[in-house]
């Protein structure tokens, strides 16, 4: 969803374009660490799968997301006030900057949906239902590629929001997922 967004801020302005890159690598890597950690999900549901404890695989997802919402909590409150200072010490552009940190904020809200996602994605691929992942990842896609065009340009009476519309595109695209 970020290279839809680096996409569509291409046409948007140079300096949205500039701000995207390193506002969204700022926000994936201490949730990649919780990304790390939502992979063993699968393990443990196919396990329960395996042996026939069905109600166990539902505990196990429950609780990846209960872990990604504490951790979420603990990046939200020291990222949000930290990243103006963060991308100044980037030696970024001054221009730059609060369009940085505008995506990164958005994109830290936006953390709170991704952990559901990350969770049920390794339920159903610890049940063997891959498909709905793969299926929910195509539809979220397209409803991203809407939403940002629909927010960064201010389109059918929306108003145009720049790299903040691509951010909330990308939070709405999750949403859907």
């Amino acid at each position: 969803m970020q290279f839809v967004d680096r996409l569509m801020v291409a046409h948007y302005s140079k300096e949205a374009l500039a701000a995207v890159l390193p506002a969204s690598m700022l926000g994936f890597v201490p949730s990649s660490f919780m990304l790390g950690v939502m992979t063993t999900v699968n393990t443990y549901v196919s396990q329960c799968y395996g042996r026939k404890a069905y109600r166990d695989c539902s505990h196990y997802c429950w609780q990846a997301v209960y872990l990604g919402l504490a951790y979420s909590c603990c990046t939200f409150v020291l990222v949000w006030p930290l990243a103006p200072r963060i991308f100044a010490l980037m030696s970024q552009p001054a221009s730059v900057i609060p369009l940085e940190v505008t995506y990164l904020r958005i994109m830290l809200l936006g953390q709170f949906v991704v952990v559901f996602i990350w969770a049920t994605n390794q339920f159903f691929m610890g049940v063997h239902r891959a498909e709905v992942t793969m299926i929910t990842a195509l539809i979220s896609q397209v409803a991203n590629v809407a939403a940002n065009y629909v927010l960064i340009f201010g389109k059918f009476g929306f108003p145009e929001m720049g790299i903040a519309g691509a951010a909330w595109g990308t939070v709405i695209g999750a949403a859907v997922n």
